[in-house]
């Protein structure tokens, strides 16, 4: 589950970033460290009554905890859902589900209609990702995202923290 905003200290404009949670593969992190990639699109669809849908291309960074930049933009997310994975304050995360925070250096914009999107309601969050995750003690996840995380499906280097 990802959450976009635009960042504090980029200057309001050009930046989107979002939490990437553990639980998932590394492809984003590994392709953007990638020499002579790091392309990134991320793509927001309406599953409303309104179609649209609007795509953010530019080039990406990883950021992990051990980056000093991390906790400003840690800051960029509002109180509850920094809570809600582990993140009291400006502080690097307690909880061990936050993996990094993706930073996107928007170069483009561009919205199409979406009427081939169809219509969906969101029922609401799966409580399966909290359960699994509560349930690991931090040294157990931290090994489980190590051997899972450590580099991408095509070899590439993945988490460094």
């Amino acid at each position: 589950r990802r959450y976009g905003k635009t960042a504090r200290g980029k200057e309001g404009k050009g930046y989107a970033v979002y939490l990437d949670l553990g639980g998932s593969g590394v492809e984003t992190v590994a392709h953007l460290a990638e020499p002579g990639n790091g392309r990134m699109v991320i793509c927001f669809c309406s599953f409303d009554d309104k179609p649209r849908i609007v795509r953010l291309w530019g080039y990406g960074t990883s950021v992990e905890s051990d980056d000093p930049s991390y906790p400003d933009l840690l800051t960029a997310f509002p109180s509850p859902l920094r809570s809600r994975y582990g993140c009291p304050s400006s502080t690097p995360p307690s909880s061990h589900t936050l993996r990094n925070i993706v930073v996107l250096r928007i170069s483009r914009i561009r919205d199409s209609c979406g009427y081939g999107v169809p219509r969906m309601d969101f029922a609401g969050d799966r409580a399966v990702f909290a359960e699994r995750y509560a349930a690991l003690g931090r040294a157990e996840w931290e090994a489980k995202r190590r051997e899972v995380n450590g580099e991408s499906l095509d070899g590439l280097p993945g988490l460094m923290s």
